[in-house]
């Protein structure tokens, strides 16, 4: 696969789901997860465990980052390949934490909780999904911490997604954050421009519609969306009326972005202003010459996100960090995106103003 964009094979079929989880997602095989240089981590977390190698260090497993990133995906594509690595299904146990906590609340109503212990501490893997959602369900939280402590002690696994680090984590007991920040933690990034164009590629032929390649480039570098944001636009851009069979042009699509721009995109400014604030740095440092490296990481950093999720031109940010050459804002762009393929405290600050914008 070009453009740098990696398909990340998630084997299938789903197992059963317990609980009520995960309500209105299709059933069948979870296909493929298109990893981009933003998400090299999430790669090699999937395929490391899939084949059942770094138990001690990837135990247990969280995947955390904005709402649509693929976060739950790849953790029930994980489910589904590690339930059906032997012929006999292996016992995966897939809950949402509010399910978990009603599910444990009618069994002590009920006088079942040895039967609720034994259903999910004699699990192969636990899938618990947005761990959050147990803020003050102090029941909960003992329960679901003695249950990833029995996992691992068995040799089980524990996967678990969030929309943010247990850091952020408020009013979730100190030994349950500690417990995920003892394993791996992989932040997972809102699809780069690199896996957009591709998506755009397959879902225009899907739904009929035909896209210049320049036009497609365009749409994929200013469409900053997650990927059913990304159709969901798609989908609109099909509503233009054209005739069957029209190839859709560059002009359309900028007319298209012109009216689309006010639902989505965060502003340059906006964006700088997250990024000053996450490095505990002011804006007026980020746009001077200073070389401090904490500046420079942050300066950078939001050069990378204005291109990404803005789609401002080099000459555009150039001028606004200082009037800069645009040789040197292409240098740092290209710097912060290979430091995301091997850094994790980068991949962490680049989710984490992500997750700023989102709630902007």
């Amino acid at each position: 696969m070009d453009c740098g964009v990696v398909s990340l094979p998630l084997p299938g079929p789903m197992p059963t789901l317990t609980g009520g989880a995960f309500r209105g997602r299709p059933s069948g095989r979870t296909d493929e997860f298109l990893v981009g240089p933003e998400n090299r981590l999430a790669e090699v977390a999937v395929q490391t465990v899939l084949e059942g190698n770094g138990h001690d260090h990837f135990n247990p497993l969280l995947f955390y980052g904005p709402s649509g990133c693929g976060k739950s995906h790849l953790a029930m594509g994980i489910a589904a390949g590690w339930s059906a690595r032997c012929e006999q299904r292996r016992r995966v146990h897939c809950v949402a934490a509010d399910d978990f906590a009603i599910e444990l609340h009618e069994a002590i109503a009920a006088q079942a909780t040895a039967d609720f212990r034994r259903k999910y501490r004699e699990a192969e893997m636990l899938v618990i999904e947005n761990i959050p959602r147990l803020a003050g369900k102090t029941a909960a939280q003992e329960e679901l911490l003695h249950t990833i402590d029995a996992l691992i002690a068995n040799g089980r696994r524990v996967v678990g997604t969030a929309l943010t680090p247990p850091s952020r984590w408020s009013d979730i007991s100190p030994a349950i954050r500690s417990r995920f920040h003892g394993g791996l933690l992989v932040p997972v990034q809102l699809p780069g421009s690199e896996v957009r164009r591709l998506l755009i590629e397959r879902w225009s032929g899907a739904l009929g519609l035909s896209i210049e390649a320049d036009a497609a480039a365009l749409a994929a570098q200013r469409l900053a969306l997650s990927a059913p944001e990304l159709l969901g636009a798609l989908m609109q851009l099909r509503e233009l009326g054209l005739p069957p069979g029209q190839v859709i042009t560059l002009e359309q699509v900028r007319r298209f972005l012109a009216r689309f721009a006010g639902q989505s995109a965060p502003s340059l400014k906006e964006i700088a202003g997250a990024t000053a604030r996450h490095f505990g740095v002011t804006l007026g440092q980020m746009r001077s010459k200073s070389r401090r490296r904490a500046v420079v990481l942050a300066r950078d950093t939001a050069i990378y996100l204005a291109r990404e999720l803005a789609g401002c031109t080099l000459p555009e940010l150039g001028r606004y960090f200082g009037n800069r050459d645009h040789t040197t804002i292409s240098h740092g762009y290209h710097k912060l995106k290979q430091m995301l393929l091997t850094d994790a405290d980068v991949q962490q600050a680049v989710s984490a103003v992500q997750n700023m914008l989102k709630e902007c």
